[in-house]
């Protein structure tokens, strides 16, 4: 410790000057010695940093020392200079802290005994660029004490002043996305806003971003300042210009996602650069991300059975999966082939009849949950066959799955997930039944030769009775019905059994009629029906098939 005086004590003599004679010569009286009592308060402060800028937090560190020989109590204030603003519970006394302590309204130190020391610290941030562009000042210690006679003696110190240089040039930048969720397709808007919070203009503001990958930049979206920029490209620098002291220019752009992953982070930041007193300088920005959002909905279709008879029921059934993070609101869509028959009634959603539902107008899921499924059944029915030339067709069935998914910022997005392809086959007997009756003209009393034949032109076999052989008002004659020239026997209901009838295989039927003497038939005339049945499935089926009309004319008959 380095004490105010080296003595402490205040010493006083006097001395007088006299002539005696020639000779000169001084008297000394005695020494007087008054002992100095009271503190000695010195200050001496500090800062953390030669130079700050505008956002700068400086730190100031302020020593108080008794250097006295008495005790006093002491109080620190240092005021604020121009452009700065206390950090908030910044003060630290000895290194503990001093909530709601403030330097410009006085920090209390308490006593301070002689020889002692105590270290106070507080921060000041910078808020504005003083037109000095220094940030200068000094702090103040007051203090008081009681001399031995008991008078309060006052009195201050102050320090040392401490500058700090402010860099006049502050250009910032910052850059946002609209929303923090996307989906492929989806076009990305960017604004990026740059700042001049120094004290002078800043020209040739350049800004450059970077795209990462599955984000593309969309031709003509740059604007700079509402203005737009159709060929400025953000790659290669979009030209702002000059920024005025304090001013703003505000620049945006958009990108289009691609097909990323669920999950997938597009991250995007960028450099300003620019131009103070010739020289070039950058700043950064901060990093702008958006969550790639891809609901992965699947459906899968089954269908039972994979062959069917005409007037068969197939029944479909389906499963939604949503296989992503997300909930979905979900529809399942089937048109149906041409043709096939919706069974009224007959959906099922989870188990549940949706008794009003139909496939082709949308049946409603509701909400899947991720992890979720839910399956749907309903039937539809193979129509009859119609005639024609035995092409028996196929039905190829694909259902799609319309589903919604909603972003954080509220958009609604719709998608669309196709289901597998299912075929089922119609398997059915074709029977062609065709007849002819010869001649055309007979009397009473003459036979009439039929020729019929009767052909499978379906994909099964089919058990084949053909009916309506023999004419109303005629007989059998001959030698009775033959089968592809063998005899076969009529049975009691007038039919033949004609047996088996493969695909693509025909039999000949051939067989004559008398027509009676006493007939008063002016024409015979009829048909032929085929009656057939096949199995399919276990489960036996029926079907008929009409032959062409035939008719013999009877002449000689008197009115």
């Amino acid at each position: 410790m380095t004490p105010l005086l080296p003595d402490p004590y205040l010493r006083n003599q006097s001395h007088v000057r006299f002539t005696s004679g020639l000779y000169p010569s001084i008297a000394y009286s005695n020494v007087v010695s008054i002992p100095l009592f009271g503190p000695a308060i010195t200050v001496r402060k500090t800062a953390d940093a030669a130079q700050a800028e505008l956002g700068s937090t400086i730190v100031y560190r302020v020593a108080v020392a008794n250097d006295g020989n008495a005790p006093a109590d002491v109080a620190l204030y240092d005021p604020l200079p121009a452009g700065t603003s206390v950090v908030s519970n910044s003060v630290l006394l000895d290194g503990v802290p001093l909530p709601g302590a403030d330097p410009p309204s006085g920090i209390p130190l308490g006593s301070l005994a002689p020889g002692g020391r105590v270290a106070v610290s507080f921060q000041l941030v910078v808020i504005a660029i003083p037109e000095s562009r220094t940030i200068a000042n000094r702090a103040r210690a007051e203090f008081s004490f009681a001399t031995p006679e008991g008078r309060i003696s006052r009195g201050e110190a102050e320090s040392n002043e401490v500058t700090v240089q402010v860099i006049g040039i502050k250009v910032s930048a910052s850059i946002r996305t609209r929303w923090s969720q996307t989906f492929a397709g989806d076009v990305v808007y960017y604004d990026l806003v740059v700042m001049n919070e120094g004290a002078g203009p800043v020209s040739g503001v350049n800004v450059v971003v970077s795209l990462p990958q599955g984000l593309t930049f969309l031709a003509g979206s740059v604007t700079v300042d509402d203005v737009r920029a159709p060929g400025a490209v953000p790659a290669s620098g979009i030209a702002v210009g000059t920024i005025a002291a304090g001013g703003s220019a505000v620049v945006t752009f958009a990108g289009q996602v691609g097909d990323l992953p669920d999950g997938s982070v597009l991250q995007v930041n960028a450099l300003v650069f620019y131009s103070t007193s010739g020289e070039i300088d950058s700043t950064g920005t901060n990093t702008a991300s958006v969550v790639v959002v891809k609901p992965e909905a699947t459906l899968t279709m089954t269908a039972s059975p994979d062959q069917a008879a005409p007037g068969d029921p197939i029944t479909y059934t389906l499963v939604a999966y949503n296989a992503s993070r997300i909930a979905i609101e979900a529809t399942l869509q089937d048109l149906l082939p041409a043709g096939l028959i919706f069974v009224a009634g007959s959906v099922t959603v989870a188990g549940i009849p949706a008794a009003y539902a139909s496939p082709g107008t949308g049946v409603p899921l509701g909400t899947i949950s991720p992890d979720g499924r839910v399956v749907v059944a309903f039937q539809a029915r193979v129509p009859p066959l119609a005639s024609g030339d035995g092409q028996l067709p196929e039905y190829t069935n694909q259902a799609q799955l319309i589903y919604a998914f909603r972003l954080n910022d509220g958009r609604a997005v719709r998608a669309v997930a196709v289901s597998d392809t299912v075929i089922t086959r119609v398997v059915s007997p074709f029977i062609a039944v065709g007849v002819k009756g010869d001649p055309s003209e007979v009397y009473p009393g003459d036979d009439i030769v039929y020729r019929a034949e009767v052909t499978n032109k379906g994909n099964v076999a089919a058990s084949v009775f053909l009916e309506g052989l023999v004419p109303a008002g005629t007989r059998l004659a001959g030698f009775g019905i033959q089968v592809d020239g063998a005899p076969t026997a009529i049975l009691l209901d007038g039919s033949a059994a004609l047996g088996a009838l493969e695909p693509d295989q025909s039999k000949r039927i051939g067989y004559r009629v008398t027509v009676p003497e006493d007939t008063m038939l002016e024409s015979v005339e009829g048909f032929l029906t085929a009656r057939y049945t096949f199995a399919l499935n276990g489960r036996e089926h029926a079907g008929t098939s009409k032959s062409n009309e035939y008719s013999v004319s009877v002449e000689g008959i008197e009115e």
